[in-house]
């Protein structure tokens, strides 16, 4: 995933204090991915597309791509 493009299609908002820097992202790897953004919130990531693949749901992405949790998105 390191250096490729991220479309993000579906994604919602969850207001939830936290101490990441904005970008970062949260995940078990498993079921979720997130994105901080600002103190108080996530970007929470349902659906999404890496560049010539086709459209996921997150769970499924995740089966297939490991996702460094802490990584900055840029």
């Amino acid at each position: 995933m390191h250096g490729d493009q991220l479309k993000l299609i579906r994604t919602r908002v969850e207001q939830k204090a936290h101490k990441h820097l904005p970008g970062t992202i949260v995940t078990d790897n498993k079921t979720y991915l997130h994105v901080a953004c600002g103190t108080d919130g996530f970007l929470v990531v349902e659906h999404l597309q890496l560049a010539g693949r086709r459209r996921m749901d997150t769970e499924t992405f995740l089966r297939g791509m490991e996702v460094v949790e802490g990584t900055v998105l840029g």
